[in-house]
Protein backbone atom coordinates (compact mmCIF):
# COMPACT_ATOMS: atom_id res chain seq x y z
CA UNK A 1 0.00 0.00 0.00
CA UNK A 2 1.63 3.25 -1.14
CA UNK A 3 0.57 5.91 1.36
CA UNK A 4 1.66 9.18 2.91
CA UNK A 5 -0.13 10.46 6.01
CA UNK A 6 1.93 13.62 6.58
CA UNK A 7 1.44 16.42 4.03
CA UNK A 8 1.54 20.22 4.23
CA UNK A 9 0.32 23.02 1.99
CA UNK A 10 1.14 26.68 1.43
CA UNK A 11 -1.33 27.52 4.20
CA UNK A 12 1.35 26.78 6.79
CA UNK A 13 3.58 29.52 5.35
CA UNK A 14 6.63 27.27 5.06
CA UNK A 15 5.44 24.90 2.30
CA UNK A 16 4.38 25.39 -1.31
CA UNK A 17 1.36 24.23 -3.27
CA UNK A 18 -2.35 23.81 -2.68
CA UNK A 19 -4.21 20.63 -1.75
CA UNK A 20 -4.99 19.85 -5.39
CA UNK A 21 -1.30 20.10 -6.32
CA UNK A 22 -0.39 17.42 -3.78
CA UNK A 23 -3.29 15.21 -4.79
CA UNK A 24 -2.34 15.37 -8.46
CA UNK A 25 1.28 14.58 -7.59
CA UNK A 26 0.10 11.65 -5.46
CA UNK A 27 -2.11 10.27 -8.22
CA UNK A 28 0.78 10.51 -10.70
CA UNK A 29 3.06 8.68 -8.24
CA UNK A 30 0.56 5.87 -7.68
CA UNK A 31 -0.19 6.81 -4.09
CA UNK A 32 -3.32 5.03 -2.87
CA UNK A 33 -3.88 6.89 0.42
CA UNK A 34 -2.99 10.52 1.08
CA UNK A 35 -3.48 12.31 4.36
CA UNK A 36 -3.55 16.10 4.15
CA UNK A 37 -2.22 17.14 7.54
CA UNK A 38 -1.34 20.80 7.69
CA UNK A 39 -0.39 22.45 10.98
CA UNK A 40 -3.54 23.09 12.95
CA UNK A 41 -4.71 26.66 13.33
CA UNK A 42 -5.76 27.93 16.73
CA UNK A 43 -8.79 30.07 17.56
CA UNK A 44 -7.90 33.75 17.40
CA UNK A 45 -4.61 32.70 15.76
CA UNK A 46 -3.21 32.70 19.26
CA UNK A 47 -0.17 30.43 18.93
CA UNK A 48 2.69 30.45 16.41
CA UNK A 49 0.69 32.09 13.56
CA UNK A 50 3.87 32.42 11.50
CA UNK A 51 4.07 28.65 10.87
CA UNK A 52 0.43 27.59 10.41
CA UNK A 53 -2.75 28.43 8.59
CA UNK A 54 -4.92 31.22 9.91
CA UNK A 55 -8.07 30.08 11.65
CA UNK A 56 -10.08 31.85 8.94
CA UNK A 57 -8.57 29.47 6.35
CA UNK A 58 -9.86 26.33 8.03
CA UNK A 59 -13.12 26.12 6.07
CA UNK A 60 -11.31 26.52 2.75
CA UNK A 61 -8.75 23.86 3.72
CA UNK A 62 -11.50 21.31 4.34
CA UNK A 63 -13.36 22.39 1.20
CA UNK A 64 -10.22 21.93 -0.93
CA UNK A 65 -9.81 18.36 0.36
CA UNK A 66 -13.46 17.52 -0.36
CA UNK A 67 -13.26 18.98 -3.86
CA UNK A 68 -10.04 17.12 -4.63
CA UNK A 69 -11.59 13.85 -3.46
CA UNK A 70 -14.52 14.40 -5.82
CA UNK A 71 -12.18 15.15 -8.73
CA UNK A 72 -9.88 12.17 -8.03
CA UNK A 73 -12.00 9.32 -6.60
CA UNK A 74 -9.24 6.80 -7.35
CA UNK A 75 -7.24 8.00 -4.34
CA UNK A 76 -8.32 7.85 -0.71
CA UNK A 77 -7.99 11.34 0.77
CA UNK A 78 -7.96 11.87 4.51
CA UNK A 79 -8.45 15.07 6.49
CA UNK A 80 -5.94 15.60 9.24
CA UNK A 81 -3.98 18.11 11.26
CA UNK A 82 -0.50 18.09 12.75
CA UNK A 83 -0.89 19.33 16.30
CA UNK A 84 1.25 20.45 19.16
CA UNK A 85 -0.31 19.22 22.36
CA UNK A 86 -1.61 22.20 24.29
CA UNK A 87 -3.79 20.94 27.11
CA UNK A 88 -6.05 24.01 27.08
CA UNK A 89 -6.96 23.19 23.47
CA UNK A 90 -7.90 19.54 24.02
CA UNK A 91 -11.60 20.27 23.56
CA UNK A 92 -10.84 22.27 20.40
CA UNK A 93 -8.94 19.32 18.95
CA UNK A 94 -11.68 16.87 19.87
CA UNK A 95 -14.88 18.84 19.38
CA UNK A 96 -13.93 21.21 16.56
CA UNK A 97 -11.23 19.50 14.48
CA UNK A 98 -12.44 15.93 14.94
CA UNK A 99 -16.10 16.73 15.52
CA UNK A 100 -17.20 19.77 13.55
CA UNK A 101 -14.63 19.42 10.74
CA UNK A 102 -14.53 15.64 10.63
CA UNK A 103 -10.78 15.15 10.84
CA UNK A 104 -9.92 11.51 10.22
CA UNK A 105 -6.94 11.73 12.55
CA UNK A 106 -4.65 14.11 14.40
CA UNK A 107 -0.86 13.87 14.42
CA UNK A 108 1.09 14.59 17.60
CA UNK A 109 4.22 16.67 17.07
CA UNK A 110 6.70 18.68 19.05
CA UNK A 111 8.85 21.08 17.08
CA UNK A 112 12.15 21.53 18.79
CA UNK A 113 13.73 24.55 17.19
CA UNK A 114 15.42 27.04 19.49
CA UNK A 115 13.29 30.10 20.02
CA UNK A 116 10.02 28.49 18.92
CA UNK A 117 9.35 25.69 21.39
CA UNK A 118 6.72 26.48 24.02
CA UNK A 119 9.28 26.05 26.78
CA UNK A 120 11.66 28.58 25.27
CA UNK A 121 8.87 31.08 24.89
CA UNK A 122 7.88 30.63 28.51
CA UNK A 123 11.46 31.06 29.65
CA UNK A 124 11.58 27.54 31.10
CA UNK A 125 14.63 26.22 29.25
CA UNK A 126 17.91 26.44 31.11
CA UNK A 127 19.92 24.01 28.98
CA UNK A 128 19.65 21.53 26.12
CA UNK A 129 19.39 18.71 28.67
CA UNK A 130 16.46 20.46 30.33
CA UNK A 131 14.72 20.99 27.01
CA UNK A 132 15.25 17.33 26.09
CA UNK A 133 13.55 16.22 29.32
CA UNK A 134 10.68 18.64 28.76
CA UNK A 135 10.24 17.34 25.22
CA UNK A 136 10.10 13.70 26.31
CA UNK A 137 7.65 14.47 29.11
CA UNK A 138 5.53 16.49 26.69
CA UNK A 139 5.22 13.64 24.20
CA UNK A 140 4.36 11.07 26.83
CA UNK A 141 1.71 13.29 28.43
CA UNK A 142 0.17 13.89 25.00
CA UNK A 143 0.10 10.17 24.18
CA UNK A 144 -1.90 9.57 27.35
CA UNK A 145 -4.80 11.68 26.02
CA UNK A 146 -5.78 9.33 23.22
CA UNK A 147 -6.32 12.31 20.90
CA UNK A 148 -3.62 11.39 18.41
CA UNK A 149 -3.09 8.58 15.90
CA UNK A 150 0.69 8.67 15.68
CA UNK A 151 3.73 10.68 16.74
CA UNK A 152 5.50 12.66 14.02
CA UNK A 153 9.31 12.65 14.07
CA UNK A 154 9.61 11.57 17.73
CA UNK A 155 13.39 11.86 17.43
CA UNK A 156 13.34 15.46 16.14
CA UNK A 157 15.17 16.42 19.35
CA UNK A 158 18.29 15.43 17.40
CA UNK A 159 18.01 18.84 15.77
CA UNK A 160 19.08 20.62 18.95
CA UNK A 161 20.44 17.89 21.25
CA UNK A 162 23.61 16.88 19.46
CA UNK A 163 25.36 14.15 21.50
CA UNK A 164 24.09 10.59 21.62
CA UNK A 165 24.65 10.09 25.35
CA UNK A 166 22.91 8.83 28.46
CA UNK A 167 20.44 11.73 28.37
CA UNK A 168 19.46 11.04 24.76
CA UNK A 169 19.13 7.32 25.46
CA UNK A 170 16.97 7.91 28.56
CA UNK A 171 14.66 10.33 26.72
CA UNK A 172 14.37 7.96 23.77
CA UNK A 173 13.50 4.99 25.98
CA UNK A 174 10.86 7.01 27.81
CA UNK A 175 9.19 7.99 24.53
CA UNK A 176 9.42 4.50 23.03
CA UNK A 177 8.14 2.79 26.18
CA UNK A 178 5.12 5.10 26.24
CA UNK A 179 4.43 4.51 22.56
CA UNK A 180 4.49 0.77 23.16
CA UNK A 181 2.23 1.08 26.20
CA UNK A 182 -0.33 3.28 24.44
CA UNK A 183 -0.07 1.38 21.13
CA UNK A 184 0.94 4.64 19.45
CA UNK A 185 2.83 4.32 16.14
CA UNK A 186 6.03 6.34 15.79
CA UNK A 187 6.94 8.00 12.51
CA UNK A 188 10.20 7.61 10.61
CA UNK A 189 10.22 11.02 8.99
CA UNK A 190 11.17 11.55 5.36
CA UNK A 191 11.68 15.29 5.73
CA UNK A 192 14.50 14.61 8.14
CA UNK A 193 16.03 12.19 5.65
CA UNK A 194 16.00 14.96 3.05
CA UNK A 195 17.74 17.50 5.28
CA UNK A 196 21.52 17.99 5.35
CA UNK A 197 23.66 16.32 7.97
CA UNK A 198 24.97 18.22 10.98
CA UNK A 199 28.16 17.92 13.00
CA UNK A 200 27.86 16.32 16.45
CA UNK A 201 30.35 15.10 19.06
CA UNK A 202 30.13 11.67 17.37
CA UNK A 203 30.65 13.09 13.86
CA UNK A 204 28.23 13.95 11.06
CA UNK A 205 24.70 12.56 11.17
CA UNK A 206 21.16 13.37 10.13
CA UNK A 207 19.32 15.79 12.40
CA UNK A 208 16.69 13.04 12.47
CA UNK A 209 15.85 10.19 12.10
CA UNK A 210 18.37 9.13 14.72
CA UNK A 211 19.97 5.73 14.26
CA UNK A 212 20.27 5.23 18.02
CA UNK A 213 16.59 5.98 18.59
CA UNK A 214 15.41 3.32 16.14
CA UNK A 215 17.97 0.79 17.39
CA UNK A 216 16.42 1.21 20.83
CA UNK A 217 12.90 0.92 19.40
CA UNK A 218 13.80 -2.54 18.11
CA UNK A 219 13.83 -3.73 21.71
CA UNK A 220 10.20 -2.79 22.34
CA UNK A 221 6.82 -3.88 21.04
CA UNK A 222 6.08 -0.65 19.20
CA UNK A 223 4.73 0.14 15.76
CA UNK A 224 6.22 2.45 13.15
CA UNK A 225 5.19 4.08 9.90
CA UNK A 226 7.15 6.11 7.37
CA UNK A 227 5.89 9.37 5.92
CA UNK A 228 7.26 11.98 3.54
CA UNK A 229 6.25 15.03 5.61
CA UNK A 230 5.89 16.69 2.21
CA UNK A 231 6.34 20.44 2.02
CA UNK A 232 6.17 20.61 -1.77
CA UNK A 233 4.23 18.47 -4.25
CA UNK A 234 7.33 16.88 -5.77
CA UNK A 235 8.13 15.36 -2.35
CA UNK A 236 4.73 13.69 -2.03
CA UNK A 237 6.24 10.25 -1.42
CA UNK A 238 9.90 11.23 -0.99
CA UNK A 239 11.99 9.04 1.31
CA UNK A 240 9.04 6.88 2.42
CA UNK A 241 10.68 3.78 0.98
CA UNK A 242 13.94 4.66 2.71
CA UNK A 243 12.02 5.11 5.96
CA UNK A 244 10.61 1.60 5.69
CA UNK A 245 14.09 0.31 4.89
CA UNK A 246 15.16 1.68 8.29
CA UNK A 247 12.22 -0.16 9.86
CA UNK A 248 13.28 -3.37 8.14
CA UNK A 249 16.90 -2.87 9.17
CA UNK A 250 15.92 -2.93 12.84
CA UNK A 251 13.09 -5.42 12.57
CA UNK A 252 10.45 -2.87 13.55
CA UNK A 253 6.75 -3.62 13.28
CA UNK A 254 5.30 -1.63 10.38
CA UNK A 255 1.75 -0.29 10.30
CA UNK A 256 0.13 0.93 7.06
CA UNK A 257 -3.29 2.16 8.19
CA UNK A 258 -3.70 4.90 10.80
CA UNK A 259 -7.30 6.10 10.60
Amino acid sequence: MLANYHTHTECCKHATGKVIDYVEAAVSAGVEILGMSDHTPFPNNSLWPEVRMAYEELDDYIKEIDEAQTKYPQIKLLKAFECEFIEDYSSFYNEVLRGQYGADYLILAGHMIHGTSPWNRLGMVKSDKEELKLYANYLVKAMETGLFKFVAHPDVFGHFYLPWDEEAIAASKYIIEAASHYNMPLEINGYGLRKPEIMTPQGYRKQYPLKGFWELAAGYDCKVLANSDAHKPTDIIAKVEEGYQIADQYGLKKVEFVW
